[in-house]
């Protein structure tokens, strides 16, 4: 199955481990029709240097360069907005799937696997690509994905590195409070 996903990244300083996650986060695109919106918060120079100079060759790319960090809960309203509608001019389709990840996350496995379980197992309200040992486990269970058995937990609450949603349910939740 083909996905399109509209990903958020607000980014704030520590701009070499953010070219670090961009880059994993491009190996790991895959089957998925990517548009990338990123959003410099009032970074240092020489993150700003590093947002503006980051590029795809595949995936379509948006930067959005803020005078001063204005928090993740403005920079969500933003991507709310720009991803509900589509774009004839710009020859933009507004995705199926949303997804807000921190500058810093490292993907190790295909974010179509994700997708995948969201799309197949519909009880699942956010996926959450990584496991904080902070946050224990209430159940876990095994699903089958293509094939093969994917280990699932399900949490009451994570911290945020990535979270990705159904875009209608994702602009359910607009506008964020801040």
């Amino acid at each position: 199955m083909n996905y399109s996903l509209g990903i958020c990244i607000p980014v704030w300083n520590r701009g070499k481990l953010f070219r670090i996650s961009f880059a994993s986060l491009l190996a790991q695109l895959d089957g998925i029709d990517a548009t990338i919106w990123l959003f410099d918060n009032g970074s240092d120079p020489a993150t700003r240097r590093i947002v503006e100079e980051t590029h795809s060759d595949v995936h379509r790319i948006h930067k959005v360069f803020l005078p001063r960090n204005m928090g993740i809960p403005y920079v969500a309203n933003i991507f709310a907005q720009v991803i509900q509608e589509d774009c004839d001019f710009a020859q933009y389709r507004s995705p199926s799937f949303a997804m807000i990840m921190d500058s810093d996350a490292y993907f190790k496995g295909p974010i179509k696997d994700l997708l995948d379980v969201y799309n197949f197992h519909y009880g699942i309200g956010i996926i959450s690509g990584h496991d904080s040992l902070e946050h224990a486990a209430l159940e876990t269970f095994e699903v089958n994905l293509n094939g093969r058995k994917v280990t699932l937990k399900r949490k009451e609450l994570e911290r945020m590195i990535t979270m990705i949603m159904k875009k209608e349910e994702f602009l359910h939740c607009y506008p964020f409070p801040h």
